[in-house]
């Protein structure tokens, strides 16, 4: 894609007005479908301040000749200028469009092409996929088709330390169950069946509620987590091996501090005491360089998010303990053809195997044992402070 081309699809994509003024036929083949010559833009006030360009501009190709274009090495026309930018290869404003996607992610809602599935009974497969231990009354309601929005976060992951690895890594979680459907990442990469809902934008004009960004955001730093398992325990391989030298280096230095029987006179014992002491306090500190050579350093930055509706079915469950009520909705994915995952109440966690306590909280195995310990560790301290 020529610059000007990728100027003017950056500056729609951020809301602006862009207006084409002629077609460059040069290296266009004779087939008409020459490059983007030039073109007007009326950019929104936000936009203009984070470029520093005003609202009504003009953009150029560099080699627009005497359109008074500035290229490479010509820099930018100065404020209140009415002369057009020029957008080439290392030009100043280029590089300003290229900042602008560095620093916002691009958001894009898509709609899936796929049939509605089949409305069915859904409580034998619930009782087939799940595993709930509870003492709460579950009375299956109904199965309902119905829509599920998707969030798909694309995360750059950068750790650098000794070494350094790049990446990208997804995040993916049911917009209205918070639930983290991972397998639904490799399914997204075929996007044939995906169409687009609307016009894309960045995550400044879309409203995403907060504790839905929180979640996303939990899921991308997982699943970096993930990712970066091989490297860091080849980082923590070579950590060890490089303290065992540091540990032989300095432990053999010691022993001949230490060793009175060595060449020339017997060395005083307040003498080795401060010679070892240096010794170990050397050893110390090389060993905290160490661990700040091979500390990791993680970025973990957003850099697309795709919103995507299929068409799903719903299973829908009312919960009772007492007084206390409560609604749960199952999804069944007809890209998975199975049943997702739930959400953990506590720490988001998707799983099939639940725990569901009198106040119908919903907890993965991990967070209701950590409770359980907690329980027994409070009543264990009023059992003692009863004894005395």
């Amino acid at each position: 894609m020529e610059p000007l081309q990728f100027a003017a699809e950056v500056l729609d994509l951020h809301g602006a007005v862009v207006e084409p003024e002629g077609v460059d036929d040069r290296g266009g083949g004779g087939n008409g479908g020459g490059a983007l010559g030039s073109f007007h833009a009326l950019l929104p006030e936000r936009l203009a301040a984070q470029l520093g360009w005003e609202e009504e501009i003009r953009l150029t190709a560099p080699e627009a000749g005497s359109s008074g274009a500035r290229g490479i090495g010509h820099g930018a026309p100065e404020a209140g200028s009415s002369e057009a930018r020029g957008i080439g290869y290392g030009s100043a404003d280029l590089e300003k469009l290229l900042e602008l996607l560095r620093g916002e992610a691009s958001v894009v809602r898509l709609r899936a092409e796929l049939p509605w599935p089949r409305t069915r009974n859904l409580a034998p497969e619930v009782s087939g996929a799940f595993r709930f231990r509870t003492k709460v009354r579950m009375t299956y309601l109904e199965t309902r088709a119905s829509h599920a929005g998707y969030l798909i976060a694309y995360y750059t992951l950068r750790a650098t330390s000794e070494d350094t690895h790049e990446s990208l890594v997804t995040a993916v979680i049911n917009e209205s169950t918070l639930a983290p459907v991972a397998e639904l990442a490799q399914q997204f990469e075929d996007r044939s069946w995906l169409v687009a809902r609307a016009q894309g934008g960045t995550t400044a004009g879309v409203h995403v509620p907060k504790g839905t960004c929180a979640t996303l955001h939990r899921e991308g730093t997982r699943a970096a987590t993930r990712r970066l398992e091989p490297f860091v325990r080849r980082l923590e391989r070579r950590r060890r091996r490089d303290a065992e030298r540091l540990h032989r280096y300095y432990e053999a230095m010691a022993r001949e501090v230490c060793d009175r029987k060595g060449r020339g006179r017997a060395r005083a014992p307040a003498t080795i005491e401060e010679k070892t002491k240096a010794i170990g306090i050397e050893y110390e500190r090389k060993i905290r360089d160490l661990d700040h050579r091979y500390a990791v350093r993680i970025t973990l930055r957003p850099v697309v998010l795709l919103r995507v509706d299929l068409p799903v079915l719903r299973g829908s469950y009312h919960l009772q303990w007492r007084r206390a009520e409560r609604a749960l909705s199952f999804v069944w994915n007809p890209l998975l053809h199975a049943l997702e995952p739930m959400a953990c109440d506590d720490c988001g966690r998707g799983d099939r195997e639940m725990t569901i306590d009198e106040r119908l909280r919903v907890r993965c195995p991990a967070c209701a044992g950590e409770e359980s310990r907690r329980r027994r560790s409070a009543s264990g301290a009023h059992d003692q402070s009863s004894i005395r």
